[in-house]
């Protein structure tokens, strides 16, 4: 990968993500201004909100003051931190009577298929070992 693209990327990437950050802390600096701390923090989406900030200010501060080569770990954990920040959204979406209809549609689909796939799964892995039992060694092409 060719270094000076990886850095322009990156710092693009960055800058992304500290103005997403940003978004987000004003967002929980005017929960918090408004509602206070102690009743905030009982709702877990803040809790996971705070413990986001903390550790995207931490990968920041990596991030300006390592090399390269630990830049681009530390690009990856940003990476993480914004997919982790998109299930926030989740919570958003949850209030549009569509997104909660599909939401339970797939909830409510989830058992029965997960049953059917298990149930493929032990046909196909009953076979695999009698196959194995019978012609292990044997079958060569």
């Amino acid at each position: 990968m060719n270094t000076v693209l990886f850095l322009d990327y990156s710092r693009a990437w960055i800058v992304f993500a500290f103005i997403i950050n940003s978004i987000f802390l004003l967002d929980l600096v005017l929960h918090v201004a408004v509602f206070g701390f102690m009743r905030i923090m009982k709702k877990t989406e803040y809790f996971t909100e705070l413990l986001l900030q903390i550790a995207m200010i931490v990968i920041t501060i990596c991030y300006l003051s390592f090399d390269y080569e630990a830049q681009v770990k530390i690009t990856r954990m940003i990476s993480i931190t914004l997919l982790l920040r998109n299930l926030r959204l989740l919570s958003l979406l949850w209030e549009l009577q569509d997104f909660r209809k599909i939401t339970e549609t797939f909830q409510r689909f989830s058992q029965p298929f997960l049953t059917c796939m298990f149930s493929l799964y032990s046909v196909m892995f009953f076979y695999a070992v009698i196959g194995e039992f019978f012609f292990a060694g044997v079958i060569t092409t």
